[in-house]
């Protein structure tokens, strides 16, 4: 990992800004349309995938209200990682799954599983 590889992701830890690792490339929630912006880890240049706003890791930190970020639109593995496992855990604490929570689970798992074989 480089020294802007590691750059760009204490930026975006340290603003809050929900993001996820795929080869080389940081997704995270574009500052200005909210949807998945996709960062080269080594450049720093990113681009939105929806509004086509662009830049690099400099101009991210001159956007001073660009923090607290989800991305709304898209898919985020890692965020649904933790949901599964934490309905799993709530299951297993609760001692009990009624349908819709197990029919939620199990969407969740198939469109988890079903990004990981298109990736």
């Amino acid at each position: 990992m480089t020294q802007r590889s590691l750059a760009a992701r204490a930026f975006l830890k340290t603003r809050d800004i929900e993001y996820f690792h795929t080869e080389g490339m940081l997704t995270f929630a574009c500052p200005t349309c909210h949807y998945e912006a996709v960062m080269d880890e080594e450049t720093t240049r990113w681009a939105c995938t929806h509004c086509h706003a662009d830049g690099n890791l400099l101009s991210l930190l001159q956007i001073a209200s660009f923090k607290s970020a989800r991305i709304e639109h898209g898919y985020n593995p890692e965020r649904q990682r933790r949901d599964i496992q934490t309905m799993f855990l709530h299951a297993i604490n609760d001692g009990q799954m009624n349908q819709q929570r197990l029919r939620c689970l199990y969407e969740k798992t198939m469109a988890l599983i079903h990004y990981y074989r298109n990736s």
